[in-house]
């Protein structure tokens, strides 16, 4: 079905329908990716039309933007490569917005069902609106689409947090600030005459404005919040020089602007004399911080395409990448040593906490060949060079990739993949110091950047067979996956290792050696519009720094999907989707670890849409529900010691649906 009915009301939602695909929240409500197993920010690349939606400073990307701007979305797993040579270990997550030239309206409006019955909860409903549409012909065509989620969230009660089995007063119980509002608006222009080749350029304007969940190192804020604006703009031009070759040139720019206002410690937090005033440092109001930063992501890339022969295409590239993220804006109302101040920016930031910057360049050469009619070769490298951070030296990656795919008869295709990466730290884990400018009271459960961190390496090898049959109207699909990556120096932030020696703080590191291997089978029937699909995923992962723990994490290492899209006649379509995600554990490697261990059950979700066929005028009606069984779900905090409760998920969302469509 088209994305915006699928049950899902942002990007989000849909990630979750697709196999190894795994999302939690974090305590300032970001999301974070994860795929097979591994959910660094910096291993999955994100693309929003063919433009790296990645935060140049930590790899983050925005998750949450409506799906009802969405046209697909495409998620690949294994080594990646996005424009300006962004390379990505785990996987890449490919976004295409809408671009119709009939014009379209959508409107939604309900409740969360399962709302807290907190007094302090702010309640006004959640609401979706999709507004789009453009005008073309052969030659020039041009689209435009805005669409907006605003919702109050299911505001789940916390009824503890850090600091509530201590002598100070905790703000909870209160409502998690799970609400907010999502934007994404965008256009595009596609020029087919007047000029040689075809030209499109796009625009993008992303917000995300929410509560902050928690606020920070598992102590609940009420007034947390953050906001994040992003920019994307993106020229293509596609020139075809003679027959078989193609010359295609894009250019891409990506703003971000990220503020952040947490509460570090609650109201009426005490630290002894910081001052030498002999008086006790009394925060009336807790312990405040404000961030704010903005970066920047610039790329560009020359692409030619060569057809060496009917079944054999060369392709060869050259790219440049530019990322900067401007020195922060910090502001507390502590200083570094614990003494109560006015609200305002830091004294004497380490050296590290200002502006960063990087560059990368290289070449790609990608070769596909059917040697045969029944066997496909593709084969694939990419050499970069890799400024530092703000240093001239130079580091130097090659990457490699080769496929194998075998038509064994009409039904059934065996492939064989294999494919190596480098990844190299984000600005963030190379040169985030901000942890050091606080009291050691207050830091103990921040990790600080590496300066001298290395870059991650993982290679990937894949083994699969795929089946597509069709018999009296039956259309049957099978695939089966085994994988098996091996990580070295992975980037991980383990409490309790690599301690700073100076500060007492957890350096962000690299575990030298880590092993996944893990299963994906899906499976597909359908007739006509109608149809079920099956996915199941297992993973297993072991840590070999350690004597060979099992790598054990907030990503569940079984789960299944189910889902039914059904036409019924004149009456319109239903969709059912169901997933069930295993129980989730901390690893224990280390003493913090097992001082700090946690375990969460495991969860099971069940969403359902409706729509009409088209009704006079054009309209549609329809209604949503997500998690109709208002079952529990939780992701795992810093300190589960002191916040057992974990971090609690959406409940019951119960939305009413109506569109326009004008051709």
């Amino acid at each position: 079905p088209a994305l915006g009915t699928a049950g899902a009301v942002t990007l989000a939602d849909l990630l979750e329908r697709v196999a190894g695909v795994h999302l939690r929240r974090e305590l300032d409500g970001t999301w974070r990716l994860g795929l097979r197993g591994l959910d660094s920010h910096g291993d999955v690349l994100v693309t929003l039309d063919g433009q790296t939606l990645n935060n140049p400073y930590d790899g983050a990307a925005l998750l949450s933007l409506p799906a009802a701007a969405i046209e697909r979305l495409e998620v690949h797993h294994g080594p990646a490569q996005g424009m300006g040579g962004a390379p990505a270990l785990s996987g890449e997550v490919r976004i295409t917005t809408r671009a119709d030239t009939g014009w379209q309206m959508q409107a939604s409006g309900g409740s969360y069902l399962s709302h807290t019955t907190s007094a302090s909860a702010e309640r006004f409903g959640t609401y979706l609106a999709r507004l789009g549409g453009g005008l073309g012909n052969e030659t020039v065509t041009w689209t435009a689409q805005a669409a907006v989620v605003a919702s109050d969230g299911t505001q789940a009660e916390l009824r503890r947090d850090a600091y509530s089995a201590t002598p100070l007063t905790s703000q909870a119980p209160g409502p998690v600030r799970d609400g907010g509002i999502n934007l994404a608006a965008g256009t595009r222009l596609r020029l087919a005459g007047g000029l040689p080749g075809v030209l499109t350029a796009t625009g993008h304007y992303l917000l995300e404005s929410r509560g902050g969940h928690v606020g920070a190192v598992d102590t609940y804020g009420p007034d947390a919040r953050s906001s994040a604006h992003v920019g994307v703009v993106g020229v293509h031009h596609q020139l075809e020089l003679a027959e078989g070759y193609q010359l295609a040139t894009r250019l891409g720019a990506t703003l971000h602007q990220r503020d952040r206002r947490s509460q570090l410690a609650p109201k009426g937090f005490r630290l002894s004399d910081r001052n030498g005033d002999g008086e006790p440092e009394l925060f009336s109001q807790g312990v405040r911080e404000e961030t704010a930063q903005r970066s920047l992501g610039v790329e560009a890339e020359v692409e030619t395409t060569m057809r060496a022969g009917p079944e054999h295409n060369l392709r060869a590239g050259l790219w440049l990448g530019y990322l900067a993220a401007g020195e922060p804006d910090v502001r507390r109302n502590i200083d570094a040593i614990g003494a109560l101040r006015e609200l305002g920016a830091l004294t004497n930031p380490p050296p590290l906490v200002r502006s960063l910057s990087r560059w990368s360049t290289g070449l790609r050469v990608e070769d596909e060949w059917r040697v045969h009619p029944r066997v496909e070769l593709a084969l694939g490298f990419r050499f970069t060079y890799l400024s530092a951070v703000d240093q001239l030296e130079l580091d130097k990656l090659f990457n490699l990739r080769a496929a194998l795919l075998y038509r064994a008869s009409k039904t059934v295709s065996l492939r064989l993949l294999y494919g190596s990466t480098l990844r190299p730290p984000t600005l963030a884990e190379r040169a985030d110091q901000l942890a050091a400018t606080l009291p050691a009271t207050l830091a103990e459960d921040r990790f600080r950047g590496n300066p001298r961190l290395p870059s991650a390496a993982r290679h990937h090898v894949e083994a699969g067979v795929d089946y597509r049959s069709r018999h009296e109207g039956l259309d049957l699909e099978g695939r089966a996956s085994g994988h098996y990556i091996r990580a070295i120096d992975a980037i991980e932030a383990v409490p309790g290792t690599a301690t700073d020696p100076q500060s007492g703080l957890t350096l962000i590191s690299n575990r030298p050696a880590v092993d996944l291997a893990g299963v994906d089978l899906h499976g597909r029937l359908g007739s006509g519009g109608t149809y079920v699909f099956v996915t199941t995923w297992w993973w297993r992962g072991f840590d070999w720094e350690d004597g060979g723990y099992t790598l054990l994490t907030a990503v569940p290492q079984l789960g299944a999907t189910v889902g039914v899209h059904l036409e019924v006649d004149e009456l319109g379509a239903l969709d059912l989707f169901a997933r069930y995600d295993a129980e989730r554990r901390n690893n224990t490697r280390t003493v913090v670890e097992r001082l700090r261990a946690y375990r969460l059950p495991a969860e099971t979700s069940v969403h359902a849409a409706v729509r009409s066929r088209p009704l006079p005028a054009g309209l549609r009606v329809g209604l949503l529900a997500r998690n109709v069984f208002d079952g529990e779900h939780a992701d795992p905090v810093v300190r589960p010691d002191i916040m057992p409760e974990q971090l609690p998920g959406e409940g019951f969302l119960l939305l009413g649906t109506l569109e326009l469509e004008v051709p």
